[in-house]
């Protein structure tokens, strides 16, 4: 399995990360890049990848800096071939939710903590188990409440772990 980090490298914010396997393709995060002007010029780059290519997306919670929803306005400029279906937390999914126009080829789902379940793509089938995550947090910062980790094993049994996974950055 091959994880490329498009985001969130030389910077703690713009979380986005690729898993390929074969010809399966996921998306974990599609968050902003905040703080500086430099930083903030990267949301008008390109994502770093082809929409329509993805076969899922897991979302680990809803903050600007992990999710900007936005993204799935993208999905309809590339004419996508199959259902892009979205993974996260109730309040990330919610979020989602006013950017998926009727008709759009995009499906939300919540997961919680310890639910598992089967992705399909052209590849085969991976596994993914939701994680519960510590993330630092405010009074009532209820997204960071329920943040996620996400295991994900590809159909050969990869995993996303040191001895399995080649690491790639397309951002410095």
């Amino acid at each position: 399995m091959r994880i490329t980090f498009l985001g969130a490298t030389g910077t703690v914010t713009g979380s986005r990360y690729l898993l390929e396997k074969s010809r399966g393709r996921m998306l974990v995060d599609c968050g902003l890049f905040q703080g500086t002007t430099l930083a903030h010029s990267k949301n008008f780059e390109p994502l770093g990848f082809e929409p329509s290519v993805l076969d899922a997306v897991l979302v680990t919670h809803g903050h600007p800096d992990h999710l900007h929803p936005a993204f799935l306005l993208s999905r309809s400029w590339t004419a996508p071939t199959r259902t892009l279906h979205v993974w996260g937390p109730p309040l990330a999914i919610e979020m989602c939710a006013p950017w998926v126009g009727p008709g759009a080829a995009v499906e939300l789902h919540t997961v919680a903590a310890g639910q598992s379940w089967p992705i399909t793509c052209a590849a085969g089938e991976y596994r993914v188990t939701a994680l519960p995550a510590s993330h630092a947090h405010g009074d009532g910062d209820v997204m960071a409440l329920e943040a996620l980790l996400f295991l994900v094993e590809a159909p050969t049994g990869d995993r996303l772990d040191r001895k399995s996974t080649r690491l790639n950055s397309s951002h410095t």
